[in-house]
């Protein structure tokens, strides 16, 4: 997760400048739907683990601002909980994640839907302070998909595969920079998809299987809903691959279908 944690190291030494031990941590997404918790932060490791990619991406970004406020916090007092003095290293990092365009207010609408860190930052600095900032997001961040024939060019490019996504990412300064390497990308005629998007879409976003096994009887509804049998190497299942945004969304369909399905690993080929 080497772009992640590069932002946040960059949130980090804008927000508090010449603070070097804040930048000892490192950071990784792990596949997990957990009810419990969407993030954690392990001090004696000085590790960081986001879980719930089903999540919005910018609800996910402040998920991980919220484990770095705890580790800034752990480094400063040597333990850390949700408390006053919690909040008041994290409300700075929310605030200039907003002001470079990487969150909006639209963000900790949804991050509030199922974390209180909102409501508390309200409570501590106003119910306004995120109107202060931009309402825009910095789409500064190229994506090319199915492009395996073109990796020697993306490479050359200074572009980074993600496995996990099955495609190429580069992260700009701007938005500018971003639509000028689009267009540079597109003159080389190559047959693959592009887009500018935010860079949180290609960091948290990453695709899901889900599994539905049996249900013979139920299989036109399934093909409708764009199911395979025994797709994707997996056997005697229905299976169908998703972003994990739509995860929810597809539990939800199976369940008013009162089927049983579950999120399985992607099988290694």
């Amino acid at each position: 997760m080497l772009l992640l944690e590069h932002v946040l190291k960059q949130v980090i030494q804008e927000t508090y400048p010449d603070k070097k031990i804040y930048q000892d941590f490192t950071i990784k997404i792990v596949p997990k739907e957990l009810k419990s918790k969407h993030g954690q932060y392990i001090q004696n490791d000085r590790k960081i683990e986001i879980y719930n990619l089903s999540r919005a991406p910018g609800a996910n970004f402040l998920t991980a601002l919220h484990e770095v406020a705890h580790h800034i916090e752990a480094m400063d007092l040597g333990e850390t909980a949700h408390k006053e003095t919690f909040y008041a290293r994290f409300y700075p990092l929310v605030c200039t994640a907003l002001n470079k365009g990487y969150l909006n207010q639209e963000d900790l609408l949804m991050d509030s839907q199922d974390s209180s860190d909102y409501k508390k930052l309200c409570q501590y600095y106003g119910n306004s302070f995120a109107k202060e900032f931009t309402e825009s997001k910095e789409k500064d961040t190229v994506v090319v998909l199915g492009a395996y024939h073109a990796r020697a060019l993306l490479k050359r490019r200074d572009f980074s595969y993600l496995s996990s996504q099955h495609m190429w990412v580069r992260k700009f300064e701007n938005e500018a920079q971003a639509m000028r390497e689009r267009q540079i990308l597109e003159s080389f005629h190559q047959d693959f998809e592009l887009k500018v998007v935010s860079f949180l879409e290609p960091i948290f976003i990453q695709t899901y299987y889900i599994a539905v096994p049996g249900a013979y009887q139920y299989r036109e509804i399934l093909r409708k809903e764009g199911f395979i049998w025994n797709g994707y190497g997996y056997k005697n299942a229905w299976i169908k691959k998703i972003l994990s945004t739509e995860y929810h969304k597809v539990l939800d369909f199976l369940r008013e279908q009162r089927l049983a399905g579950k999120r399985v690993p992607e099988l290694k080929k």
